[in-house]
């Protein structure tokens, strides 16, 4: 057997072994026409391309029209080669492609002879006159220049229209929330199963590129309406290369641990501005070490690359329960292990066909527990929680987390691309120690708290306080989540009244679900000083009821048990670019999607429900563009594109509607202070309320024509090459949602139901007109409310890309975003990470103020003006030196009251203070000395986020109250005035919170070779 057949054989092994990935294309093309000195087309050039980054060469020759196609190029920087017998050989240098670029190029050959070489050097052009999509390459030129996090996340905000919102879930694109986004690493889809967000992490140390779309996308993508982030790690090469690295963060390198906004535990009439290390101490250090190495197996055929990057932090903590100056403290350590690595194999067996596979792992495990973990999120109400009664060093979790990749592309002649993807994707979670006991939890809502009621010393506990940390109470054996993936398309390049680039595709994707983790023992939550919140048929007290000390509630069952549930997904799609005149493309594409999500209830009588079944024609996708080349050299574009994205289900939901988690609430008079003997032996004292089961499945109460969650974009922009390195660019967007799917809580007949629908939609109102003819609701209650979501931007940039030893951006955008939703993540619940699940719709008057006007204005992360500018130099002596700087308005502060036991009652609707949290500047800034040992190199960086250690207040507190005000829905339609029925109000009520994390330093050092 030749070596040629045993490679391809090998090569074609390591493929399938590497398992299943995703459609995300990691490639790029380069489309040209070769002409002569009078512009006269060329047929029968030969094109050669190289590049230190691509395994073997790609080749082309023009056609009949003198053009050219090179597909499946790695990222990297290319050289052409062009020869024809007659003419003189031309050689083209320094080419630099990105991710899905497609490059034009112009080359003009003279008669001569073959052996005489003309060598151009010279980049190729900044404008990608092929693609609608907006957004941002980050190359290894811009994030090893400039300040970042260890994680690639840190530094893609650089790109407009692209923020860091926490209270949405990480990264918001356009105004989308964090679960909107989709991740990718080497193709496969990374996101969270359950909730979307990122999971996967990848140092910059082994990344080649990371790339953002944040608008104009093609229909080969789907599941996001916010952005598409595509990291793509390094590979290996025709020369050995690797590194030897080390990092190191800790306390002595960070500024000093903000204030947290709580209410006074002895006094909850009053607030104050809390700092955990006045009589506590805490320290971590972050040690991250690790190696590269890259190369090839056999030149030019098979390479390599492989890296292994451990993370240990230590955090210390201790802990003064009371907060008694002097007194004794009692020390606790967590240690983290992050297993990070990566393998990589890429190959050329025949000509034109290329193959690799990739392994990511990105597992962690922890021992050790932290009373109160973790006071860094600022949490209003944080404290330090749990007690020293129980022994946090057992505790621990084993989570491991990996991906992997592989690909097939092949080039058949000039005109036809057949590509083939795969990839797998596995994260999970397990305990080690069993819950500890009973779980209690004090709520205090009177003031002077439990010694007003007279109790024991020995009896009384802070508001807030917990007997061990949230959480806990639960045994996980398992939280598994897999996505498996596998994608084909087609490429096909025709002329036919200009020229066609078609690509139509097949994907399909299946999300696993297997989970087991609950609370065996009672879990105990006292509200002290509280009037009873619910009303519950067959109680003998009702809502508003006030028990001797108040009431207590015992879950049981809480937790969740759901067996290796599967979710499908199958997509269609075709787009093609139509080139008309060499200057006007037209992108004309359709995604359709079919989907399907089962019940999670292990109860027999749902074994074969399937409450979502989502069908083609449902999930139609049109994405409609055009650019203009206006001087048809790439120097001016316009461009323009409409679109419809919709979001693919995530695992929050049917978890929670469709049987997977059980929660039922008993509530009990809170008779005595002896609150330690409450479910001992299974003993609840008090008088019997009640049981609340909040989980009842809504497989039968599930809209069967819902509709997928949907936006509509429109966008319009221009780019403008001012030179060869610079570029200029503005774009118009509108992001305008459709459809929301969410689950609506409405008072049935059955008792109060979540019914999972779109809200707004004819469904919901059916079954609200079934509650009013039942007297459960009062007639002239106000039409259900759509989701509704809109964002406009105007983003304006200057880019130059790195020439003359700098490269730096500066960008502006202005936008507004108005509705009554925030997205699959709520921005008005402190982060909530639950899509399709959130509190919105929950009850009817949370869609209207106490005038009945329907909510809507600026939402929770509205920010009019944000600014961005970054820059790096490198100096001829070794030192490179880069900044980012931000600035950007604050959000909006609404007045929320708590009504009906519901969070989220905006009685005079958004924005109706007319203030927002303070504008925030930040700078963060990057230093790299770089000493030549020969061909390697040894490097020395420091990296500082918020250069200026800056405290500003991220969000200002809304809520009004701390008791819950009840309102019959008869008066909420007459007409009440909310705030004056509110008896104890929250005196944290418009203070500032959540400031900007202080000032952190890493120290690096790197050998290169």
């Amino acid at each position: 057997m030749s070596i040629v057949k045993r490679f391809t054989l090998l090569a074609f092994s390591v493929l399938l072994l590497a398992g299943l990935l995703s459609a995300q294309q990691t490639t790029a093309k380069i489309f040209g026409t070769v002409q002569l000195e009078d512009g006269s087309l060329v047929p029968g050039v030969s094109v050669i391309a190289t590049s230190p980054k691509l395994v073997g060469k790609a080749t082309a020759v023009t056609d009949e029209n003198g053009t050219f196609k090179l597909f499946n190029l790695t990222p990297g920087s290319y050289k052409l080669v062009f020869t024809l017998d007659g003419f003189q050989t031309v050689v083209r240098e320094n080419i630099p492609l990105v991710a899905e670029q497609t490059a034009s190029l112009k080359i003009e050959m003279k008669l001569g002879n073959l052996n005489e070489v003309i060598t151009i050097t010279g980049q190729t052009p900044l404008i990608d006159v092929k693609s609608t999509a907006k957004g941002m390459t980050l190359t290894k030129e811009i994030f090893q220049t400039l300040p970042k996090g260890r994680d690639f996340s840190t530094l893609v905000t650089a790109v407009p229209g692209v923020y860091n919102e926490p209270m949405t879930g990480g990264l918001s694109v356009d105004g989308a929330s964090g679960a909107e986004n989709v991740f990718y690493v080497d193709g496969m889809e990374t996101g969270e199963v359950r909730g979307a967000q990122q999971r996967m992490q990848a140092a910059f140390d082994f990344i080649d590129e990371v790339q953002v779309k944040a608008s104009g996308y093609q229909a080969e993508f789907g599941g996001s309406m916010g952005g598409v982030v595509n990291v793509v790690t390094r590979s290996g090469g025709n020369q050995f290369h690797g590194g030897v690295m080390g990092y190191y963060q800790g306390s002595a390198l960070s500024g000093k641990l903000r204030d947290s906004l709580r209410l006074i535990p002895d006094d909850p009439s009053n607030y104050e501005y809390y700092n955990y290390e006045k009589f506590n101490k805490q320290n971590f250090s972050r040690l991250e070490g690790g190696f590269s190495l890259g190369g090839y197996i056999l030149k030019d055929k098979l390479w390599f690359f492989g890296s292994i990057l451990p993370v240990y932090r230590t955090n210390t903590r201790d802990i003064n329960w009371n907060d008694e100056p002097g007194a004794a403290l009692d020390s606790f350590k967590r240690e983290d292990t992050w297993l990070n690595g990566s393998i990589k194999l890429s190959a050329e067996p025949i000509k034109n066909m290329r193959l690799s596979a990739s392994f990511v792992a990105n597992s962690n495990q922890w021992r050790g527990g932290l009373p109160g973990d973790n006071p860094s999120t600022n949490f209003p109400d944080w404290q330090p929680m749990g007690s020293s009664e129980f022994t946090y060093d057992k505790m621990g979790q084993n989570a491991p987390t990996w991906s992997t990749s592989g690909n097939l592309d092949y080039t058949i002649g000039n005109n036809l691309q057949v590509s083939a993807r795969f990839g797998h994707y596995n994260q999970n979670n397990a305990s080690i120690l069993d819950p500890p006991g009973i779980y209690y939890y004090h709520r205090i809502y009177n003031a002077g708290g439990e010694a007003a009621y007279g109790w024991p010393q020995d009896k009384i506990r802070d508001n807030n306080w917990e007997n061990y940390t949230w959480g806990l109470f639960y045994k996980l054996s398992k939280a598994n989540y897999t996505r498996t993936s596998a994608n084909v398309d087609m490429n096909y390049f025709m002329r036919l009244a200009g020229e066609h680039s078609l690509k139509a595709g097949f994907q399909y994707v299946q999300i696993m679900d297997d989970y087991d983790g609950a609370c065996p023992n009672p879990m105990i939550i006292l509200r002290v000083g509280r009037p009873f919140s619910e009303q519950i048929p067959g109680s003998p007290v009702n809502a508003g009821h006030m028990g001797k000390y108040g009431y207590y509630e015992n879950r049981s069952p809480f937790g969740q048990l759901i067996n290796k549930a599967r979710s499908n997904r199958y997509a269609l799609y075709i787009q093609d670019s139509w080139t008309i005149a060499n200057r006007l493309t037209l992108s004309i594409g359709l995604r359709a999607e079919k989907e399907k999500i089962p019940a999670f209830s292990p109860l027999e009588e749902y074994k074969d429900a399937v409450p979502i079944d989502l069908g083609w024609a449902d999930k139609l996708a049109p994405r409609l563009g055009f650019i203009y080349d206006v001087f048809g050299d790439s120097s001016l574009k316009i461009f323009g594109s409409y679109g419809v994205f919709q979001d693919c289900m995530k695992l929050a939901l049917p978890e929670g509607s469709y049987g997977g988690f059980s929660w039922i609430s008993h509530y009990y008079e809170l008779d005595t202070p002896n609150w330690d003997t409450i479910g001992v032996n299974n003993e609840f004292p008090g008088q019997y309320w009640g049981s609340k089961n909040w989980r009842i499945p809504s497989i039968n109460e599930t809209d069967p024509d819902m509709k997928p969650m949907s936006q509509r974009e429109i966008s319009f922009g221009m780019e403008k090459k001012i030179n060869d390195n610079l570029s200029a660019s503005v774009r118009l967007v509108n992001k305008k949602l459709l459809q929301a799917i969410d689950d609506i809580g409405i008072l049935m007949p059955e008792g109060e139901t979540y019914f999972i629908a779109n809200p707004g939609s004819d469904y919901v109102k059916r079954q609200y007109d079934i509650a009013i003819a039942n007297g459960l609701l009062p007639e002239g209650l106000p039409p259900a409310q759509k989701a509704k979501r809109d964002y406009y931007a105007v983003n304006l940039s200057l880019e130059k890309r790195f020439s003359d030893n700098w490269l730096g951006g500066i960008s502006y955008t202005w936008s507004r975003m108005t509705g009554n939703y925030s997205g699959l993540n709520s921005s008005d619940e402190a982060m909530r990470n639950d899509p399709n699940v959130n509190r919105y719709f929950d009850l009817w008057m949370t869609s209207y103020d106490q005038n009945l006007k329907p909510i809507d204005g600026p939402l929770a992360t509205d920010r009019p003006h944000y600014f961005k500018a970054y820059a790096s130099y490198v100096l001829p002596f070794g030192l490179t030196l880069g900044t980012v700087v931000n600035a950007y308005s604050g959000v909006p502060f609404t007045t929320e009251i708590t009504v009906n036991g519901q969070q989220g009652y905006y009685p005079y609707n958004r924005f109706d203070t007319g203030k927002r949290s303070p504008f925030t500047v930040s700078a963060d800034i990057y230093a790299e000395y770089r000493l030549k040992l020969g061909k390697n190199s040894l490097q020395f960086s420091l990296n500082i986020r918020n250069l200026t250690d800056a405290k500003t207040a991220q969000r200002i507190f809304g809520n009004y109250n701390q008791d819950n005000v009840y309102v019959d829905d008869a008066d909420f339609i007459d007409g009440v005035d909310i705030k004056s029925l509110v008896e104890i109000t929250d005196p944290r009520f418009g203070q500032g919170y959540l400031f900007l994390p202080p000032l952190e330093a890493t120290l690096g050092i790197k050998f290169a070779f």
